[in-house]
């Protein structure tokens, strides 16, 4: 992803989408309105979209992972929501949270706590799908949920959620 500042140069001006050999008609926007009034208008209807959807969900499970750039000047922990929509499975990223703190398993339950209360998905999650590494297992641990490692984990919650729909079913 590019930053918005991308829309001043000069290579994205001499762009003309259009009509390439024809006379500009469009008045370029400025680097603000796109992170201004157009992406906050943009989130807020996808968040209402995807609140919508979760809300037709009766059981999700969860992958999450942490990941932190070469020079450790940014570190970000992933929320993924998978769950079965009729019979479809489904994905959703829900989060992409900026970890300022030391990544301790209280940290990091802590976060992904935040993340299921954004979402509203308390009594909805099945199972959270993490790494190996010892925060993960402690944050899994702390009061969140069961969880498992993931080998593969896309199949993993495809097969949970499978079976966790089949048990529901029959209860």
């Amino acid at each position: 992803m590019l930053p918005y500042s991308i829309v001043e140069g000069d290579a994205f001006r001499r762009l003309n989408f259009a009509d390439p050999a024809g006379v500009r008609r469009y008045e370029l926007k400025s680097e603000k309105f796109f992170r201004t009034p157009l992406m906050p208008a943009t989130y807020d209807k996808v968040a209402a979209k995807v609140r919508q959807l979760l809300s037709e969900v009766d059981w999700l499970s969860f992958t999450t992972n942490s990941w932190t750039n070469p020079s450790k000047s940014c570190s970000l922990l992933s929320f993924t929501g998978h769950f079965l929509q009729q019979s479809a499975r489904q994905k959703v990223i829900l989060a992409a949270m900026v970890l300022e703190e030391d990544h301790t398993g209280v940290y990091l339950a802590s976060k992904l706590t935040e993340a299921m209360q954004l979402w509203h998905l308390n009594g909805k999650i099945h199972m959270g799908i993490r790494d190996n590494a010892a925060n993960m297992i402690c944050a899994m641990q702390r009061k969140l949920t069961t969880s498992a490692a993931w080998p593969t984990h896309c199949n993993w919650c495809y097969t949970t959620l499978c079976f966790a729909k089949q048990q529901w079913r029959s209860s």
